[in-house]
């Protein structure tokens, strides 16, 4: 099965009978397309000009990915092997969260372009040449780990520890919880950069990202098994749901991985909201489509690879009224991988009746 087929097919869309659920799928279906609304207005459309230039741009990045071999053979992107890192540890707190211990470990940005294709990004005081976690610790020692992976422009514990229920994790379901921060995100911005704006206003640049942050991932997950977590699982929210599907598809070690209203395919993200700004007719005629946008994004793209983790720990979670990531992704993750597809019927900001959802989290997390 052509693993965009479900992404390619008119969207089939109904909203849920009982009152209730109605209610929630229909407040989270407004505040979604508020925000998207929102972010159109704020963006605006792109000069033809500046879509020609793109466009040439993308055309480049995809012969010269094709040269170094990495369209035929993806997981290329992820070679070299991960080592334990030394880790800096210092306690924190957070308004309502328990201690925890924030960890920083060096992590270079990574370089799959040459000079010339000018992703590089100014960071004089190499924020992002550190990789961040956030560990909460439950009582005793050898309890297992989950990785938690924020959202885009997420990256702060203080919100992202709530996201994820932190407390829950590790009192009711007895986990050691460790919030990875992803490359440009919160601690890591760059000085005078919002949270992930360097991770995905950069086609280029985001192959980068990804790149450093599943090093970073398998890094993280070695440093948890050495400190004496039995196994290591990965939960993701968006963007981190996106990260958890190709963290699954690289690293064979991860005991389970349960993706939450997570991106199938940013190629598709992106042509989605250009349509919204009226950019559609422009960008073709500029030479972008969206077989483009897949090329270009394929290496990283989890519909390009096959997940490591057994099949009975996969779990894919998704909203039933999300309009910022449409239900055809996680459907079409959920196909791709052969695994369940739990809903709620919430949208994406507004996550509400999701506790179901969560409950078929720790069914899957917790299974022996």
């Amino acid at each position: 099965m052509d693993p965009y087929a479900l992404l390619d097919s008119p969207p089939q869309r109904t909203a849920p009978r009982a009152i209730f659920d109605r209610l929630q799928f229909e407040i989270g279906r407004v505040v979604d397309e508020g925000s998207l609304a929102y972010e159109a207005w704020q963006i605006g459309r792109a000069t033809p000009e500046r879509l020609r230039q793109r466009a040439e741009r993308y055309r480049h990045a995809v012969d010269f990915l094709d040269s170094q071999g990495l369209l035929s053979a993806p997981l290329r992107l992820f070679d070299g092997a991960a080592k334990t890192p030394a880790v800096e540890r210092q306690p924190r707190r957070f308004l309502g969260l328990s201690t925890c211990e924030s960890l920083r470990w060096e992590s270079p940005p990574r370089a799959v372009f040459p000079e010339s294709f000018g992703t590089a990004v100014r960071d004089e005081r190499r924020r992002n040449h550190f990789a961040r976690a956030f560990l909460w610790r439950g009582i005793g020692r050898g309890r297992p780990a989950v990785v938690c992976i924020h959202g885009y422009r997420g990256g702060y514990p203080l919100l992202d520890g709530r996201a994820f229920d932190v407390a829950g994790l590790v009192r009711r379901l007895g986990f050691d919880v460790a919030l990875a921060t992803l490359p440009y995100h919160g601690a890591r911005a760059a000085t005078g950069s919002t949270s992930g704006a360097f991770f995905l206003n950069d086609a280029l640049r985001t192959i980068e990202a990804v790149a450093q942050a599943i090093r970073d991932l398998r890094e993280l997950a070695l440093w948890l098994r050495a400190e004496g977590a039995p196994w290591v699982g990965v939960t993701g929210m968006s963007l981190g749901g996106y990260m958890t599907a190709l963290f699954a598809s690289v690293e064979s070690e991860l005991r389970f991985a349960v993706p939450v209203i997570p991106v199938a395919s940013f190629a598709d993200i992106i042509w989605d909201r250009s349509g919204r700004r009226g950019e559609h007719d422009d960008a073709r005629a500029a030479g972008i489509d969206l077989p483009l946008l897949r090329t270009l994004f394929a290496t990283h793209c989890p519909l390009s690879h096959r997940p490591l983790v057994a099949a009975e720990r996969r779990l894919v979670i998704a909203g039933e009224a999300d309009r910022i990531v449409p239900p055809e992704h996680p459907a079409a993750l959920a196909a791709h991988w052969q695994s369940p597809l739990e809903w709620f019927p919430g949208g994406h900001l507004a996550q509400l009746g999701r506790d179901r959802a969560l409950a078929r989290f720790a069914e899957v997390a917790t299974a022996a």
